[in-house]
C-alpha cells in the first residue's frame, strides 16, 4: 500500500445518506426543494460536510458514527417540525468504514452506496438505519431504542433502526484516530461467544496491557519485556476497580475475527492501553511506559521507571504504582494489601509458580491479523440483549478449569497430563519441582474470562496459591494472571499449545 508520502491518507469516514420522496409518487410534494436544503443545513450545523448528490439524495460525512446518527435524529426532528414539509418521506441510513482516501475515492463510493441501501430499508420519518457495529457503538453512549429489522435481503448486512429516546443532546465532537474508532464500525466474522466477563464497576476502568518493546531481542530483553507485561497484568488485576485484559486474550479476537488490535480492545470495552519499551544496561533496567486513550487514540501520559534487574519485583511494583497514579485510580485497603503482598513475593518462588503454567517469561511470537471483512454479522456487535451467556459452553469450560485446579491442588501429574493436548516435558518438570518444594497447597482460580470461537476458547484467570515452603517452613502466597488456549477434541476441552 502506498505510504503517506504518496498522497494517501487513511481515516475513518462515517457516511449519512438521506433520501427524500413524495408520499404520492404521482405528485411532487410542495416544499420538496426546501426539504433538501433543510437536510443539508442541519447536517452542516451538526458538524458534518453535506452535499446533495441528486435532487432526492443528500450525503453527509462525519468523523464518528455517533455524530452521524445524532445528526440523523436532528434532521428528522427539523423536518417533522415544519408543517409545510408534510407529505415528504424521509429515510436515513448511516454506514462507516476505515478507508484509504485517494484520487480514485472508490472506498468512499462503496461506503456511500452501502449507506444508501441502509436508508432504503429505514422507516419513513423516524430513526436511522445502521449496521450491527454502529448499533453497538451508539448504544454505549446514548439512550436509544433499537429495533431489529429481522432477516436482511440476500447479500445485505443485518441492520437495525435506532430511534431517539427523549430530548436530544450534543455529544462532544472529537477527531478520531485511524484504526481505533474503526473498531466501532468494522464487523468481524460470525461465531464468537464471550462468556464470564467481569466488567469493571461503574467507577472503575478496563485496561489492555500490550506488548513491551526493546531495541534488541536478546534473552535478557525478551525476558524483561515479558516480566513487565505479566506483572502489570497480575498487579492491576488485583484491584477491585480495574479490569485487565492480556495481550493473549486480545490476540484471540484478532486472529479469530480478523480484527485489529484496537478493534479488539474496543470490543472488550477497554478504555486505556498500556505499552512501552524496556532497556537494560548492565544491571540497570529502564522502563518507559505510555498510556493511550482508546476513544481518541491520543497519548494520555508517559513516564519512566528505573530499577535493578536484581530487584525485579520491586521494579515491577514501581511500574504498576506509577500506572495507578497516572490513571488516578483510588486504592482501598484491600487493594493496598494485595499490592503489598505482591511486592513481598519471593522472586524465585514467583518464577517457579509461573513455570507451572508454562509462563517462563518468554513471549509468544506476534500474531498476523487477518483482514477484517467490510460487512457481515458479528455476534459481539449485536444489541445488549444478545449478550446473554451460552450457559452450556460456559459451564463446560468452567468445569474444565475446576478439574485443572483440583489436579494442581492434588499434585496429580497424571490427571494434569490428561488435560493437555500435549503435556510439555519442561512443564512437567516445573510442576514436579513446585510440588516438591511446597506443602499444604491450596489453589484458587478467580476472575475468569472466557471467549469461545468454534472448537477453540481463550481463558484468562487469576491463580492464587497458598502453601508452606518446604525448605524453610514459611507460609507463602503467590498469584498471577494467566491466559490459556483451549481446544475441544472429542467433545472435551484440553489445554492447547500456543496462545
Amino acid at each position: 500500500m502506498p505510504g503517506p508520502q504518496d498522497g494517501y491518507a487513511r481515516r475513518l469516514i462515517a457516511v449519512l445518506v438521506a433520501t427524500l420522496a413524495p408520499e404520492d409518487p404521482a405528485h411532487r410534494a410542495p416544499g420538496f426543494d426546501r426539504a433538501a436544503e433543510l437536510v443539508v443545513e442541519v447536517l452542516r450545523a451538526s458538524g458534518g460536510d453535506a452535499e446533495p448528490i441528486a435532487v432526492d439524495r443528500i450525503v453527509g460525512t462525519f468523523d464518528t458514527p455517533v455524530e452521524a446518527v445524532e445528526a440523523g435524529f436532528r434532521v428528522h426532528a427539523r423536518i417533522a417540525a415544519e408543517a409545510k414539509l408534510s407529505g415528504i418521506e424521509l429515510r436515513i441510513g448511516v454506514h462507516a468504514a476505515d478507508v484509504v482516501a485517494s484520487h480514485e475515492g472508490s472506498a468512499f463510493r462503496d461506503t456511500v452506496m452501502t449507506a444508501g441501501r441502509l436508508a432504503a430499508r429505514a422507516p419513513s420519518g423516524e430513526g436511522v438505519c445502521v449496521p450491527l457495529a454502529i448499533t453497538r457503538a451508539v448504544e454505549s453512549v446514548a439512550d436509544v431504542v433499537v429495533r431489529d429489522l429481522g432477516t436482511p435481503p440476500a447479500g445485505e448486512p443485518h441492520a437495525y433502526v435506532l430511534l431517539a429516546r427523549g430530548p436530544q443532546r450534543r455529544w462532544p465532537r472529537r477527531q478520531v484516530i485511524v484504526g481505533i474508532s474503526a473498531a466501532l464500525v468494522l464487523a468481524g466474522a460470525a461465531g464468537l461467544v464471550l462468556l464470564g466477563r467481569r466488567r469493571a464497576p461503574p467507577s472503575g476502568i478496563a485496561l489492555g496491557v500490550m506488548p513491551f518493546k526493546s531495541a534488541t531481542n536478546d534473552d535478557i530483553h525478551v525476558g524483561l519485556r515479558a516480566a513487565i507485561r505479566d506483572s502489570l497484568n497480575t498487579q492491576l488485576s488485583l484491584l477491585e476497580s480495574v479490569k485487565v485484559y492480556s495481550r493473549e486474550f486480545l490476540d484471540f479476537l484478532v486472529t479469530r475475527q480478523g480484527l485489529t488490535d484496537y478493534e479488539a480492545a474496543s470490543r472488550l470495552g477497554i478504555r486505556k492501553a498500556l505499552t512501552g519499551t524496556v532497556t537494560a544496561r548492565g544491571g540497570v533496567v529502564r522502563v518507559d511506559v505510555q498510556i493511550v486513550d482508546i476513544a481518541t487514540g491520543t497519548l494520555d501520559s508517559s513516564f519512566v521507571v528505573v530499577g535493578n534487574n536484581d530487584a525485579l519485583i520491586e521494579l515491577e511494583s514501581d511500574v504498576a504504582r506509577a500506572v495507578i497514579d497516572k490513571l488516578g485510580i483510588a486504592l482501598n485497603a484491600t487493594d493496598t494489601r494485595r499490592l503489598e503482598g505482591f511486592r513481598a513475593t519471593d522472586v524465585a518462588t514467583y518464577r517457579r509458580f509461573l513455570a507451572t503454567e508454562g509462563e517462563t517469561l518468554r513471549e509468544a511470537p506476534p500474531s498476523t491479523p487477518k483482514p477484517a471483512p467490510s460487512e457481515g454479522p458479528s455476534s459481539w456487535l449485536l444489541p445488549r440483549t444478545a449478550w446473554a451467556e451460552d450457559a452450556s459452553g460456559r459451564d463446560a469450560v468452567m468445569a474444565f478449569l475446576e478439574r485443572y485446579r483440583t489436579a494442581i491442588e492434588a499434585r496429580d501429574l497424571d490427571a494434569l497430563a490428561r488435560l493437555y493436548v500435549d503435556f510439555p516435558p519442561e512443564q512437567r518438570t516445573a510442576l514436579e519441582r513446585y510440588f516438591k518444594e511446597s506443602t499444604d497447597l491450596r489453589v484458587k482460580l478467580e476472575d475468569v474470562d472466557v471467549a469461545i470461537s468454534g472448537d477453540e476458547a481463550i481463558v484468562s484467570y487469576t491463580r492464587k496459591d497458598d502453601f508452606v515452603d518446604a525448605p524453610t517452613g514459611r507460609p507463602m502466597h503467590v498469584s498471577g494472571r494467566v491466559t490459556k488456549l483451549l481446544r475441544r477434541t472429542g467433545g472435551q476441552w484440553q489445554l492447547a499449545p500456543g496462545k
